[in-house]
């Protein structure tokens, strides 16, 4: 068991902060559109966007995120298609078996594309669980962190400084006018 952590004033008192709460904001920084995944066909491109236009939005999107919603948005098609061959074969479909004795009897199944599509949909949960989509887990994302800054190299530093010192030099001259 460990011990209780100490009060506002205590902390104050010597100088501490508390480490006892969550950061607000995650370590990791926020991605810029990342690139389609290898094998992504051309018609699920528009669903990938919005996938990483709603995380963006969220300030949730990461790097890392990229083969993540592009498995999520080829789990969609592939649901999309199960469920349109459910809806032109049925719930249930016919199959003829032959017995041991080469007779052949008809029985009705489950259709096949029912249990693909249900699959999809456990997966595709999985998955917005783990993106924090769902009414569960948005409040559980943290925010990522601004992206740094780009580095500017000496010349373009200098360039900058230079036209700043021309805007400068004509504030001086309009105020001497």
């Amino acid at each position: 068991m460990g011990r209780k952590p100490h009060d506002a004033a205590t902390l104050w008192l010597h100088g501490a902060k508390s480490q006892a709460h969550e950061p607000t904001e995650s370590s990791i920084p926020a991605a810029r559109a990342p690139k389609y995944p290898r094998g992504l066909p051309p018609a699920l491109r528009r669903p990938f966007r919005d996938m990483c236009a709603t995380l963006r939005q969220r300030r949730a999107l990461t790097d890392g995120d990229a083969e993540l919603v592009g498995l999520y948005v080829c789990l969609a098609d592939r649901r999309t298609r199960a469920l349109a061959a459910v809806e032109t074969e049925g719930l249930l479909i016919t199959e003829t078996r032959f017995s041991s004795n080469g007779e052949p009897s008809s029985r009705r199944i489950k259709n096949p594309h029912l249990l693909i599509a249900q699959e999809s949909e456990k997966q595709m949960t999985a998955i917005l669980r783990d993106l924090c989509l769902t009414v569960a887990t948005k409040d559980k994302t943290k925010p990522t962190r601004a992206r740094p800054a780009e580095e500017l190299t000496d010349d373009e530093a200098f360039e900058l400084w230079e036209a700043q010192q021309g805007e400068n030099q004509n504030d001086e001259a309009r105020r001497a006018h």
